[in-house]
């Protein structure tokens, strides 16, 4: 028995290991997209300013900011060390979903579950990632862990631990809930072979969250309406649909083969469904007893969020597959479970880890090699080169609500501050730029409106009565044109 242990031990090991290097690889070859760039960017600020910046954003609870915030104190500050939070929570979280598969059904279970984690392609891309979802995804295993201990003795110790960690899912991102929901789901389908104390003590850790969530809700109720707004402004292309929750579980699957970004076709549908999501199934009609109860929280703890963040979505607020990306650890739950238990012959057993691994294979192509974030690194480049004191910046007319300067602070802000000139106030510069820079953002997401490109256009035209063109930098992110100013009574450029 020892030497098995031992074995499951190595292997385990080994896919750690295996995890850890799929997440590390070309971590950095990507620049940091708008959102990454609003974590990295805020996180050195005064942590006074950094609340209120949070709160009137609305949408980030400040967990991730602050563990970004203490990491760059011991690793330095950076792109690199940015992600590396990620890189450590998304690894560990391997390990804690073999714990979690091996309760279930055994061990074998738990090293199918923990590989599949190691090389999922979501699994790998927001591992790679400046947000919290790593983070997130490591929470509620550990809640999930800690929940089913608490089920069995819910002792004060194992109270104040779930209580704990729904309090850092809370505030690490708010779809942390549906997590929570999940939990209290599998709880009431099974509540009558558990302690009668569950009960009150899960009422009284619901109450003490909600407690403790009053001072974050008291700080965005200060924080003014600014950009609360922004979030339930209807979004048509971004709405969800009734196929949303079929491309949800092919994210799951990993069968984004050519883009993780791009449409899902039927081919990769029926594929992720024949070979994944038919074991779950399979799971559901044939296993029983414990587990059986696994496959079941897998699939709360996989759909549930999911759900969730459809629902949200309906009112107009952004559905998007980051936001249920945290959730993929209970669908390789289920998954392994039924790969031990349905596929009784070791050899379909083995022919099926075969074709899952180069499935996975083929789906981190894309991660690693398709290009998704802009490159503000190398778009902001010649601004950085060519800089000079008495320069202006604006975008136009987007361009992330006006805060092009998060990119130029995190990759080049130990050069200079830019002096910002807002797109709605110009034509209007003040006398005191000598030279203006318009940034147009080219992400396929920013600054796509026909109406925005006539705008952005009519203005540029109206700014040659003060300024002449002295150089143009196109690049697949941004363009880049450098205006000088002209001498209002001899029509003559301004030398520097």
């Amino acid at each position: 028995m020892r030497a098995v242990r031992n074995k499951d031990g190595l292997i385990l090991l080994l896919i750690v290991i295996l995890g850890a290097a799929l997440r590390l690889f070309r971590l950095d070859a990507q620049g940091l997209w708008y959102d990454e760039l609003f974590s990295v960017a805020h996180s050195v600020r005064p942590l006074p300013e950094l609340i209120r910046i949070l709160a009137e954003d609305v949408a980030h609870p400040p967990l991730h900011n602050f563990v970004l915030r203490a990491w760059f104190l011991v690793a330095g500050y950076g792109s690199m060390q940015a992600r590396l939070v990620s890189v450590i929570f998304g690894t560990l979280s391997i390990p804690l979903l073999f714990l979690l598969a091996r309760r279930f059904a055994g061990p074998a279970a738990g090293l199918c579950a923990a590989f599949l984690l190691a090389v999922s392609q979501m699994g790998v891309y927001f591992s790679q990632e400046a947000r919290g979802y790593a983070l997130l995804q490591f929470l509620s295993l550990m809640a999930a862990l800690v929940f089913l201990s608490f089920l069995q003795k819910p002792d004060l110790l194992r109270s104040f631990l779930f209580a704990l960690l729904g309090l850092a899912m809370l505030y690490t991102h708010y779809y942390g809930a549906s997590t929570l929901l999940a939990l209290g789901l599998y709880w009431l389908i099974f509540r009558k072979e558990c302690s009668p104390l569950v009960f009150p003590r899960l009422t009284a850790i619901a109450v003490a969250l909600g407690i403790a969530c009053i001072p974050w809700i008291f700080i965005i109720a200060r924080a003014g309406k600014a950009t609360k707004a922004y979030l339930f402004t209807p979004k048509p292309t971004w709405s969800p649909t009734l196929y949303s929750p079929i491309g949800a579980f092919n994210h799951f699957h990993g069968m984004k083969l050519e883009s993780i970004e791009g449409l899902t076709s039927h081919a990769e549908v029926l594929l992720g469904l024949a070979v994944f999501a038919s074991l779950i199934a399979a799971a559901l009609w044939l296993v029983r007893g414990e587990a059986l109860r696994g496959v079941l929280l897998g699939c709360l703890l996989s759909a549930t969020p999911v759900v969730v963040a459809l629902l949200v979505g309906v009112t107009g607020a952004i559905f998007n597959y980051r936001h249920y990306s945290f959730a993929i650890p209970g669908y390789f739950l289920a998954i392994a479970i039924g790969w031990r238990l349905v596929l009784r012959n070791s050899t379909i057993r083995f022919l099926w880890l075969a074709i899952a691994s180069l499935l996975c294979v083929l789906a981190l192509r894309p991660v690693y090699f398709k290009p998704t974030k802009p490159d503000y690194r190398q778009g902001f480049l010649p601004l950085a080169e060519h800089h000079r004191p008495g320069d202006c910046v604006a975008g136009q007319p987007r361009v992330w609500r006006n805060r092009i300067h998060y990119a130029w602070e995190v990759y080049y802000g130990d050069r200079a501050a830019l002096r910002l000139v807002p797109f709605h106030q110009l034509p209007d510069v003040p006398s005191s730029c000598r030279r203006l820079w318009l940034i147009w953002d080219r992400t396929w997401w920013m600054n796509a409106n026909p109406q925005t490109t006539a705008e952005a256009a009519e203005m540029e035209a109206r700014l040659r009565a003060q300024f002449e063109v002295e150089r143009v930098d196109e690049h697949e992110a941004i363009r880049l044109v450098l205006l000088r100013r002209v001498h209002s009574r001899s029509g003559t450029l301004e030398t520097p």
